[in-house]
């Protein structure tokens, strides 16, 4: 007998695999189980149903095949799909990724036939992780160097910088433009964005990359309206590059201020000394946190030598935004500023396909490794963790929470604290050494 095969239900389920991490599904209802949702759906509006000339309840069934037909037939489809969908998942033992592949158009419901389905799907690689102990690496020299605060002075100088308005009206290379921005593909609106502020040097729009922006932008002044291609992810309508249009409010100058000791003060600092000070201490803590980010990725790329799978590209070009909202919040829980989130993020987006695969064959270990460890997140933590965030963006915790769950990020943050424990223990269970150099 197949294993794929299932006899535990009436409704008969078949898995056949069609490539790596790729699984197509066949599902038969058989007709007993199709003609009695037929049934109960008939009796649901039956019941419910008033027109004109019967009385609830005593609408004859003639009339409601007529009137309600398409509309119950759709229902029962619908909820005969998601249901063992939903069952045949469960039973064998799938972990679906990404959105399966089914044309609902095609599949056929009717009260006197069994409903039949197919459907292919992306599913989480199954791996043995046969080792993760032990293994050794070099932690890097950790330095701050007085250019690495000098670097992080002209940031924040750049961060707190002042718009100001253009003489002539006109965006030279250096100025911003304030828009109002919408984006689409195939004549279908993928997002809008009002009083977006566009840096003319960039060649980028809301973190996306936006080749010859910079030169279409030139000498535009307010009320002028410019378009760019652009390439977007793939959306559930469309795929290929989008256009994107923007309506030009303001221009604006960028007047960066000087780091001075009154500058310092403004900033609650007693003197410049002491806001150098502050900020080679949070460049030193960054930089510890990179030193071991670089332990964990050496043991990573250790683990995958010696536990090969496979992870299809489709699949990782399916997870790109998500693994992009993961680096935000990620970035945010280590307290990074605003512009440097921005850019890492957008730099991110426009990694290698293969880099990407291997960024996930990481996650997918890690998320392993979490389970072996029996390593899990307390509300507690997250409830820690947001009020750390919110410190750092000087909001309440619930205003930071309440952002994190309109933008559909909670989770992310759950998922982030879990990835990290588990790289905390992966670096207690690993020999690691400090590497000796000089300061830069």
């Amino acid at each position: 007998m197949d294993p794929n095969t299932s006899t535990e239900s009436a409704v008969d389920t078949q898995v056949e695999d069609v490539g790596p991490c790729r699984k197509k599904l066949r599902v038969r209802v058989p007709v007993e189980d199709v003609r009695a949702e037929f049934e109960k759906n008939y009796r649901e509006i039956a019941g419910n149903v008033v027109l004109p000339g019967f009385r609830r309840g005593k609408v004859p069934r003639t009339v409601i095949e007529k009137k309600f037909g398409r509309e119950i037939t759709n229902e029962v489809k619908q909820r005969l799909i998601e249901r063992t969908f939903e069952d045949a998942v469960a039973r064998h033992k799938m972990q679906p990724m990404g959105r399966p592949e089914l044309d609902v158009e095609k599949v056929v419901a009717r009260p006197d036939q069994p409903l039949e389905y197919e459907v292919t799907l992306e599913v989480r690689p199954t791996f043995e992780l046969r080792r993760y102990k032990g293994f050794k690496a070099v932690k890097p020299p950790v330095f701050v160097s007085d250019r690495d605060v000098d670097a992080a002075l002209a940031s924040l100088a750049r961060s707190r910088a002042n718009l100001v308005p253009i003489d002539g009206g006109r965006l030279r290379e250096n100025d911003v433009a304030i828009c109002d921005v919408s984006v689409s593909r195939a004549g279908t609106e993928l997002g809008r964005r009002e009083a977006a502020i566009v840096p003319v040097a960039e060649d980028r729009l809301l973190g996306w990359k936006a080749p010859g922006l910079k030169e279409k932008l030139l000498s535009r002044a307010a009320g002028d309206v410019v378009e760019v291609e652009m390439p977007f992810p793939k959306t559930d309508e469309s795929e290929g590059d989008a256009t994107a249009r923007l309506e030009v409010r303001d221009v604006k100058a960028v007047e960066i201020p000087q780091p001075t000791e009154e500058w310092a003060k403004e900033l609650d600092f007693d003197s410049l000394s002491e806001l150098r000070d502050n900020l080679r201490a949070q460049i030193r803590v960054r930089a510890e946190i990179d030193a071991e980010r670089a332990v964990e990725e050496a043991i990573l790329d250790q683990i995958l030598n010696e536990t090969p799978f496979d992870v299809p590209e489709s699949l990782a070009r399916n997870q790109i935004e998500q693994s992009a909202s993961r680096l935000q919040v990620q970035l945010q829980m280590d307290g990074r500023p605003e512009e440097e989130i921005h850019r890492i993020v957008a730099d991110y987006r426009d990694r290698s396909l293969e880099d990407m695969v291997r960024a996930m064959k990481k996650g997918f270990v890690l998320d392993h490794l979490a389970t072996l460890e029996k390593i899990f997140v307390t509300e507690d933590e997250v409830n820690e963790q947001i009020e750390a965030m919110a410190r750092q963006a000087k909001k309440w915790p619930h205003e930071v929470r309440a952002e994190l769950e309109e933008q559909g990020l909670l989770p992310e943050v759950r998922s982030e604290i879990r990835e990290r424990k588990a790289r905390a223990t992966l670096r207690t269970l690993s020999e690691i050494t400090e590497a000796q150099g000089t300061a830069r």
